[in-house]
Parts: structure tokens; C-alpha cells; sequence
């Protein structure tokens, strides 16, 4: 990894992994419900329901509850399983990227993150590189891995909340479902 100093403007780390653990913990409520669910309609069962790969259930979900669900009921699904997905697997350049398709352009906020490269540099030349804030915006970088994961947590943070919310009502609309067929 290069060395950097990563530039934020009013949000602490503290923040940024609370934001983290609640969306990653979304995506895993989402996923149990969606498992749940399968597990107790009669359409798909216990097999499928217990697959290792969520990929299974969550189709068969989407292909007995298409009526119920609707299309929009289904694409908000797919959109939230995208989300969940990428962000379970800390994949946050995509998730930035799915996020934003899903909500649509200027939607969803920016974290501001600038990734300052300090590789080689001594103390005097490193603090004028800071004050000039000569860096790469985090957002302009297409894999998380060129940004980093702290980087890409950062400049992410913005959004969690947003996509925690979008997973928690994947989740209750699995839920709602199940204890219809109970």
C-alpha cells in the first residue's frame, strides 16, 4: 500500500465505522429474512433456503412473490441485494457506484475524501504537499482497492445510513411475506 494521508472534511472515524457496522449488519438482517422466508414458503423450502450462496433463495424469492412483490417491489429487492452485497464484501467503490444507479444523479452525498500520497517524501516536503492538499479525490477512483479501504470507508460514510435504510426495508418486506405464509 502507498503511503497516504487521507483528507476529510467533517466526519470522524468513529463515524465512519459505526455507519459501517450498522449497514453491514443490515445487509446480514436482510439477508437471514430473505433465508427465513424461503425457508418457510411452501414454493421453495429448506434446500434452498439453506443454499450457501444467498443468490439462490433470493431468486426463487423473486420468482414465487413476483405478483405480490410487483415491479418495482422487485427492483427495489434487486437493488438492495446489489447494495448488500457490496458492502457485506466491503467492496465500496461499487457500492458507491450501485448507489448511486439506483438513486439516480446528484442523490447521493459525496464524503469528500482526498487521498494524499506522502510515499518518499520527508517531513518539510510532506507538510507542504498537505497545506496544498495535492491529492486524488477518493470518489474519481474506480476500485476500491486504488483508494483504499479506509479511504473508500470515508468517502462512503455519507451514504451508509442511506443504505442501511434501503436493506432494513428489503428486510421487513421479506418479513411481511413470511408471516403471511405462517
Amino acid at each position: 500500500m502507498v503511503p497516504s494521508i487521507y483528507e476529510v472534511d467533517g466526519s470522524s472515524i468513529a463515524e465512519a465505522y459505526r455507519a459501517y457496522q450498522l449497514a453491514s449488519g443490515a445487509g446480514a438482517l436482510f439477508e437471514l429474512q430473505g433465508r427465513m422466508l424461503a425457508e418457510v414458503s411452501p414454493s421453495i423450502g429448506p434446500d434452498i433456503a439453506h443454499s450457501k450462496r444467498f443468490n439462490e433463495p433470493f431468486l426463487q424469492i423473486l420468482g414465487v412473490y413476483a405478483a405480490e412483490l410487483g415491479e418495482d417491489g422487485i427492483a427495489d429487492l434487486k437493488a438492495a441485494k446489489k447494495l448488500r452485497d457490496t458492502v457485506v464484501h466491503a467492496d465500496f467503490a461499487v457500492a458507491d457506484k450501485k448507489h448511486r444507479e439506483v438513486t439516480g444523479p446528484g442523490t447521493v452525498p459525496d464524503g469528500g475524501v482526498v487521498q494524499i500520497n506522502i510515499a518518499g517524501l520527508k517531513g518539510p516536503e510532506m507538510l507542504e504537499r498537505l497545506i496544498a492538499g495535492e491529492g486524488q479525490s477518493v470518489a474519481a477512483m474506480k476500485k476500491t482497492k486504488d483508494g483504499s479501504f479506509f479511504g473508500w470507508l470515508l468517502e462512503i460514510r455519507p451514504q451508509l445510513p442511506i443504505i442501511e435504510q434501503r436493506l432494513l426495508e428489503g428486510a421487513g418486506r421479506f418479513y411481511q411475506l413470511a408471516e403471511r405464509e405462517q
